[in-house]
């Protein structure tokens, strides 16, 4: 449990709003759009749970970079 020494828990419900919402709201090309979906969402959510809760003080943000760079690399594109 985090308390005012520690830095904060992450669940895996918020590892799954984030990537809801960078796909939601960050993944629009124009006409097109970026979409993961079944084990490679699920992988993604793992990846930045783990990630989160498990690097180094000051060193989440290269884990969420790290992840956006999967996110761009695995998303399929598909027209609006």
């Amino acid at each position: 449990v985090a308390n005012y020494t520690k830095f904060k828990v992450y669940s895996k419900v918020d590892a799954e709003s984030i990537i809801n919402n960078v796909l939601g709201n960050y993944m629009s090309f124009g006409e097109s759009y970026g979409v993961i979906s079944g084990k490679t969402k699920n992988e993604v959510i793992e990846m930045l749970w783990r990630g989160l809760n498990t690097a180094e003080p000051g060193r989440q943000a290269k884990v969420a970079l790290d992840i956006a760079e999967y996110i761009l690399q695995n998303a399929v594109l598909e027209n609006i």
